[in-house]
């Protein structure tokens, strides 16, 4: 991510070529925005790694992701 120190890997590629658009604030309140949409909104699977790493795996559920 572009204006914090977390680093955000995704691992999975469908979601690395998914185009999301969305303003979201540079604090960590705005990262959270982000994180709990890319759950929420597509099922992901957050995984944090407490030393400033996020993983973000794809669907919860067998539903592929369209690019």
């Amino acid at each position: 991510m572009r204006y914090t120190t977390l680093k955000v890997e995704f691992d999975d590629d469908a979601l690395r070529r998914l185009p999301v658009g969305g303003t979201f604030q540079t604090s960590p309140e705005g990262v959270e925005a982000l994180l709990t949409m890319l759950h929420d909104g597509f099922g992901t699977t957050i995984r944090r790694d407490g030393q400033g790493h996020v993983y973000i795996e794809g669907p919860a559920s067998s539903t592929k992701i369209r690019p």
